[in-house]
């Protein structure tokens, strides 16, 4: 008979379990989930600690995470990194239409997920039946979570409102918008109506901005502040309209710069 676990369930090493109770606490996967790989494990384990048998009697998620000491004794740890973390809350996105994270807007937590293979393959692993849909809709039309009009009430804005907004701004509306969000991230879009200068400021201090290397060594004035300053930039630092709107969009819906055409202005704290 092989002594060799097949899962790492135990208080010595709970590595497994401490990862199906992450992705039950972020709303990855529900209860009767949870309770279904638990049967597994045991099925599939020579020996199994006791208190597997005592998680599948509970009836309530919420009874499970505040009685963890009665029911097991410890609370089960997997040492999981930020950004899986992340991707865990993608899963419950992709999942589930009408979940919501107050912290994690959907596109970045998508995008994180998009990036993850290893934590896609550790999720695989534990819960083979479930699949994960991929997110094909139109980013204007999802919900971009945490984004208002600087300076206005804070009324969070949906991806076509803010395609709207921006549009309007091209037509008649002010030279200078900004956005931001309640984790701290500050989106400021300056344009001259041909093109627009896409600066990202993190919470850290961190900033950046769009860039178009294919724009050659020419320079435009027009760019209006909300000060009444007129600047005047490299077109090298801006991006031309349409291409402009579409980094936009990517930087609304995932919470990040994109990967290339980016230049990091300021490192953060």
């Amino acid at each position: 008979m092989n002594n060799t676990p097949a899962w790492l369930v135990t208080h010595d090493n709970s590595e497994d379990l401490g990862f199906a109770f992450d992705c039950l606490i972020v709303g990855a996967i529900t209860l009767g989930e949870l309770k279904e790989w638990i049967y597994r494990v045991i099925v599939e384990m020579d020996e199994f600690p006791d208190y597997l048998i005592d998680i599948t009697d509970i009836r309530r998620k919420h009874d499970l995470i505040l009685d963890y000491q009665d029911v097991i004794g410890f609370w089960p740890y997997s040492p999981l990194k930020r950004t899986e973390e992340t991707a865990l809350v993608g899963i419950a996105y992709a999942r589930f239409p009408d979940f919501r994270d107050d912290s994690i807007s959907r596109g970045k937590a998508r995008s994180a997920l998009e990036k993850s293979a290893s934590l896609q393959e550790r999720f695989a692993r534990h819960f083979p039946a479930i699949s994960i849909a991929d997110d094909t809709g139109d980013a204007a039309d999802i919900l971009v979570s945490g984004w208002w009009l600087s300076g206005s009430e804070k009324k969070i804005l949906t991806g076509a409102e803010i395609q709207t907004l921006f549009i309007n701004q091209l037509a008649t509306g002010p030279l200078s918008t900004q956005l931001e969000t309640d984790t701290g991230l500050k989106l400021q879009v300056v344009t001259n109506r041909e093109r627009m200068m896409i600066t990202l400021i993190e919470p850290n201090g961190a900033s950046g901005h769009a860039t178009d290397t294919q724009a050659g060594k020419g320079s435009r004035g027009g760019f209006l502040l909300d000060n009444g300053q007129e600047d005047e930039y490299d077109d090298v630092d801006t991006v031309a309209i349409p291409d402009a709107l579409n980094v936009i969009v990517y930087i609304l819906t995932h919470g990040t710069p994109p990967q290339e055409d980016w230049k990091v202005d300021v490192l953060g704290r």
